[in-house]
């Protein structure tokens, strides 16, 4: 039996709703505070800045991460949210996030049976079910490097650029692991990347 679209989604809808009970428990990990404070900074200074000022005074020092992650917190923080309220809330979208985009790349490459096995799968793994929210930012770039692949598969290489590029603006160790997957994929597929 082929499972269809709407039942798709119909999952997807129970997984953000299991993730929005947690609301109160979020956020879980300490990674989260290091970009709350990142958003803060960026919030003091009026946007973005190159250096954290506000840590190794008077000079700062570079960041630890790129700033996406940061600058779409701190975007959300500008429309009234409170900083916890971002923290929980890039918490408890980053699973159902991952979730989504693991099962559209699967539907693009696969079939729809081997797409319900692959989120099945994926969406039965606890250690990655907390590895995607633990560490959004690494979430959030793996996220944009699926993209970048469904890009890749429809011929879109503008947008799959931008999306590889995105990716590198959020985690350089996510983005130099999809470079390498693109590579790899380019010349495991015999398709002219």
């Amino acid at each position: 039996r082929v499972v269809s679209g709407d039942e798709n989604d119909a999952r997807g809808v129970l997984f953000s709703f299991f993730q929005a009970m947690q609301w109160p428990l979020l956020p879980r990990f300490l990674d989260i505070y290091y970009h709350l404070s990142v958003m803060k900074g960026f919030a003091d200074a009026g946007g973005y800045v190159t250096t954290a000022f506000w840590e190794y005074a008077p000079s700062g020092r570079p960041h630890l991460y790129p700033p996406l992650l940061h600058v779409l917190m701190l975007m959300l923080h500008q429309c009234g949210l409170e900083p916890i309220a971002v923290g929980r809330f890039v918490d408890c979208v980053s699973y159902p996030l991952l979730l989504f985009f693991v099962h559209r790349a699967a539907l693009d490459f696969y079939t729809p049976r081997i797409a319900f096995f692959v989120l099945l799968m994926f969406s039965s793994i606890e250690t990655l079910a907390l590895a995607s929210v633990t560490l959004s930012a690494f979430n959030l770039a793996f996220v944009l490097g699926l993209l970048m692949f469904l890009c890749v598969r429809r011929k879109k290489f503008t947008a799959a650029a931008l999306a590889l590029a995105l990716c590198f603006y959020t985690h350089s160790l996510a983005g130099g692991l999809m470079t390498l997957s693109l590579v790899l994929y380019a010349l495991l597929s015999g398709e002219s990347v």
